[in-house]
């Protein structure tokens, strides 16, 4: 759906929720505090895991490529 959720492990609340502007189809990275994903668009976003602000996004392959994730496409 292009939303990235975070939960709350303990209580399953929503703890924030962040529309990136294609999907995202593999697991975000989180460390350092920070949380990695990739979308569908070729963007790569960066946001504060706590709270879901974004921090910047890269366009790390043409839109009309995919990002390659775990040696898939």
């Amino acid at each position: 759906d292009g939303v990235i959720h975070a939960v709350d492990a303990g209580s399953g609340a929503v703890r924030w929720n962040f529309p990136a502007n294609a999907p995202i189809r593999m697991p975000p990275t989180i460390a350092g505090g920070r949380l990695y994903a990739g979308a569908g668009d070729g963007f790569v976003y960066c946001l504060e895991a706590a709270t879901g602000r974004p921090l910047w996004r890269f366009r790390a392959a043409p839109a009309e490529r995919q990002i390659m994730v775990y040696g898939r496409l």
